[in-house]
């Protein structure tokens, strides 16, 4: 009875342990678990939207340049000019080869602006660059009234450009009343007409636009040299373009308004005298012959008898005197950009 059930525990145990063998468990050489892990797909990134790009604005050429202040207006000749000062009442357009300045001053600017009223006036002021007569011509001139304003106009041609920095043509305008001016200086490094023409007719399209009275005299084309010998107005007559006082002049006295170059540079016929109000500005006066002196404006001065460095006017303001003839005012005005 013992040696069956040791048999029967035998035969369980050897059961079992083949069942383990078939398994993988115990034995010499058991067979190992592979275990395959599976790559995860990736998840494809989605495309940045690419942001839209602007297209630059197209600049349009616009022919007319209206100043800042929207007083004023000028045509660009074409389209290679441009605007390049706009700033205390100067403003400017400019090319490689050309350029065209408007100055606009009121009454108290007025006082230091030299206006060529007459030929021989542009002439000196030309001779101060310096220049000599040779190096120069004044091809047009013309000085007259217009819509309640005084024109000055003329075109002056040089010779030696060397001298002018290379400017071989400019033509001068002045718009001027008591209050106010504007001076318009336009030039070409060419020689030719047509260099002239662009120029000229840049000036002529000049337009003031506020409610200034010199409005009307800026519109339209520039006037025409008077002609030599012709009568503009009761009791004036015209001398090679310029206005002159048709009665002739006491010997001694300066002719009208034309000053020749002895009489500028005679300080018995013409002087310089200068503002006692710490500016010093310069007022050219001339011989009336009866001992007292009149500036252009039609004022009256007289020089201290005991001391001529001292002047007075009408109203007994008090000027100095330098012992300086008319021409020392009259150089040339230069203006910073």
């Amino acid at each position: 009875m013992k040696n069956r059930r040791l048999f029967a525990i035998l035969a369980t145990a050897t059961a079992l342990s083949f069942v383990l063998s078939a398994c993988g468990f115990g034995g010499e050489d058991p067979v190992e678990q592979v275990i395959v892990e599976e790559e995860a797909t990736p998840t494809p990134e989605a495309a940045e939207t690419p942001e839209p790009t602007e297209e630059p604005e197209t600049e349009v050429w616009e022919p007319t340049y209206t100043s800042a202040d929207g007083s004023i207006s000028i045509d660009y000749p074409d389209e290679s000019w441009s605007n390049k000062t706009d700033s205390n009442g100067i403003v400017s357009i400019e090319s490689d080869t050309g350029r065209v300045v408007i100055i606009h001053g009121d009454a108290e600017d007025k006082e230091t602006l030299v206006l060529p009223d007459s030929e021989d006036m542009a002439m000196t002021l030309e001779r101060a660059l310096p220049l000599e007569d040779s190096e120069f011509e004044i091809s047009e001139y013309s000085n007259g009234d217009e819509a309640g304003a005084n024109v000055i106009y003329y075109v002056v041609k040089y010779n030696d450009t060397e001298k002018t920095e290379g400017v071989a043509q400019r033509i001068h305008k002045y718009i001027s009343n008591d209050t106010e001016y504007y001076e318009i200086t336009a030039e070409t490094q060419a020689a030719d007409d047509a260099a002239l023409t662009t120029i000229k007719t840049a000036i002529d399209s000049f337009r003031i636009l506020n409610d200034s009275a010199l409005k009307d005299a800026a519109t339209g084309a520039s006037a025409a040299p008077a002609a030599e010998g012709t009568e503009t107005a009761e009791g004036e007559g015209t001398e090679g373009g310029a206005v002159v006082d048709a009665e002739p002049a006491e010997e001694g006295t300066s002719s009208g308004s034309i000053h020749s170059d002895e009489d500028l540079a005679d300080n018995s016929r013409t002087r310089t005298i200068y503002t006692n109000d710490g500016a010093g500005t310069p007022i050219v006066v001339s011989n009336n012959g009866d001992g007292t002196w009149s500036d252009r404006n039609g004022n009256t001065y007289r020089f201290d008898s005991s001391d001529e460095s001292i002047v007075y006017d009408s109203d007994d303001v008090d000027y100095y005197y330098g012992g300086e003839a008319g021409d020392v005012a009259y150089m040339p005005i230069t203006y910073d950009e």
